[in-house]
């Protein structure tokens, strides 16, 4: 998997990025492969994505495997532009920090 992510990183522009899907078991050793190629500084994000619609996801023991990852890096300057929150949809009536 390193010579093929290392090559991609050499095959970026600076504003471009690199998608990695992949399930949990594999997740750690990607993300300390991908620090070592872009640096942590260029993580732009974990996406969780579910990968199945059956009514019970459960394996044997019982617990639910039905999500994957994406990893997102960038190898510069990479900004997505999206809308700010609109806060005016949220209330606090205890002022609760």
């Amino acid at each position: 998997m390193y010579p093929r992510l290392f090559l991609a990183r050499n095959l970026l522009r600076e504003d471009e990025v690199i998608f990695v899907s992949i399930d949990d078991h594999e997740l750690t050793d990607l993300r300390l492969i991908l620090d070592e190629i872009y640096g942590p500084e260029c993580l732009l994000g974990i996406f969780v994505w579910k990968r199945r619609q059956v009514p019970d996801n459960r394996n044997l023991n019982q617990i639910s495997t039905d999500h994957e990852y994406v990893v997102a890096y960038t190898r510069g300057r990479t900004v997505f532009q999206g809308k700010g929150k609109d806060m005016s949809k949220y209330s606090n009536p205890d002022n609760d920090p």
